[in-house]
């Protein structure tokens, strides 16, 4: 194993990335000693028992995830939100052998998302602060974006991109107003044309998002808000309905879930600032 703590290393990723063979890609920051603050340096660190570090080059350092592709080359996206001239969303890649970085937009960006459109093809959802829209980007074209909506009144609403069958779905709240209220919507792009629906038009401002899809291709939403509920939205029976799993005990941090052996599982800070995982069948919510 590799302490990251010990090196020097911080991970700012949406998860590790796991191949074939158990080994691990994961895509981390590392302060440039006696460097610029504005910059860090990100490094590619691979291995299971035996690791090896890489360097991906001098990065902003607020924000950083990773995807991992079929043939074992990483994709990372980063951003930096701050006012200056680093400004801007940057796409790395290791497809040509070596890493090579491309700043795909240049002014303050927040909630960089990457999933893969078909095998090998990053797609890229971010915030533009300046245009108050979620953009979506595409290679091989990732320089051009197109707006997919505006994100409301405040510049830090969450998001969470998933794939299935070529197929992208973007889940997302955009305040309606500043922290008190949010809208919550899905798009999905099928065919190169995206769709949007309205789960809720108005709920408590929800501070956290995430999306896992099942099987079948139904929809399943959790959510954080201000009124501390953990609630849970799904269009499993064709029609959205919601849910509230948790009332008064889901921080404002994180949340991820997964569906695995029959069951989803919900990983959410507390309001007592723990990780606490929360577990059910789809059946507890007809």
């Amino acid at each position: 194993s590799i302490n990251l703590v010990k090196t020097g290393f911080f991970v700012r990723t949406d998860s590790a990335n796991i191949d074939s063979k158990g080994a691990y890609h994961i895509a981390a920051n590392k302060f440039v000693t006696g460097g610029s603050p504005d910059f860090v340096d990100a490094y590619y660190l691979k291995g299971k028992s035996v690791w090896s570090i890489n360097k991906i080059g001098t990065m902003p350092p607020t924000e950083l995830t990773s995807l991992l592709d079929s043939s074992g080359y990483l994709h990372v996206v980063s951003n930096d939100t701050g006012n200056n001239p680093t400004a801007g969303v940057y796409y790395s890649t290791n497809k040509t052998g070596t890493f090579s970085t491309t700043k795909l937009y240049g002014s303050t960006t927040a909630k960089p998302s990457i999933a893969f459109s078909s095998p090998g093809i990053p797609a890229i959802v971010y915030i533009q602060w300046d245009t108050h829209g979620f953009a979506f980007s595409e290679a091989p074209n990732l320089t051009n974006y197109s707006t997919l909506d505006s994100y409301g009144v405040d510049h830090g609403p969450p998001l969470s991109l998933k794939v299935q069958s070529n197929k992208l779905h973007l889940a997302y709240a955009k305040y309606i107003d500043y922290y008190v209220n949010s809208e919550v919507a899905i798009q999905v792009r099928s065919s190169g044309k995206w769709a949007k629906t309205t789960i809720a038009q108005k709920t408590p401002a929800v501070f956290t998002v995430d999306l896992t899809l099942d099987s079948n291709g139904n929809h399943h939403v959790f959510t954080c808000n201000s009124s501390k509920d953990l609630t849970y939205y799904t269009d499993k029976n064709s029609t959205w309905k919601t849910y509230t799993v948790l009332k008064g005990k889901c921080g404002d941090g994180k949340i991820d879930s997964i569906f695995h052996n029959g069951r989803f599982h919900i990983a959410y800070t507390s309001t007592g600032n723990t990780i606490d995982i929360y577990s059910f069948p789809p059946s507890a919510y007809p």
